[in-house]
């Protein structure tokens, strides 16, 4: 058991907002059973007045997230894709986790996908990131990060 403010290393975890629950319970997990500290997706709550803004505007907040989702991987030892069934598509990894998973492999830092990533279109780049596939076991990912 380790004191709270004492993590050993940090995993950000990517996901869709829909699942924000279920990342919660997540970065409860792996807290409690590795002393890791764990940081959730930032939650955009984008309103109808979005789709009001300009396309500069909106490319402009857009960007703002990017470099906020970006600094917080730079900063943590890995990345944890909660790839969870959506819309029909099991295992869902969506653009944005694509995005930080490549963003996280050229920083060479490891990429965990919660569960096997399914046949998409881009299986190969997926796979050519050498993720760690973890079932649903977040234990497992205290024996790939060496403390």
């Amino acid at each position: 058991m380790h004191k709270r403010n004492e993590f050993r290393k940090t995993i950000s975890i990517s996901g869709l907002d829909i699942f924000v629950e279920d990342m919660k319970i997540l970065k409860r997990e792996i807290e409690k059973n590795l002393g890791y500290k764990v940081i959730l997706p930032i939650r955009r709550d984008i309103d109808k007045e979005y789709n009001k803004l300009t396309y500069a505007q909106k490319i402009e907040i857009e960007s703002y997230f990017v470099s906020i989702v970006l600094g917080r991987i730079e900063k943590s030892d890995a990345l944890l894709v909660a790839n969870y069934q959506y819309n029909g598509t099991a295992n869902y990894v969506s653009p944005t986790s694509f995005m930080e998973m490549c963003f996280a492999y050229s920083l060479n830092k490891k990429i965990f996908l919660l569960d096997f990533y399914p046949n998409p279109p881009n299986i190969a780049e997926v796979l050519g990131m050498d993720p760690i596939v973890l079932s649903g076991n977040t234990d497992l990912i205290g024996s790939y990060i060496n403390d």
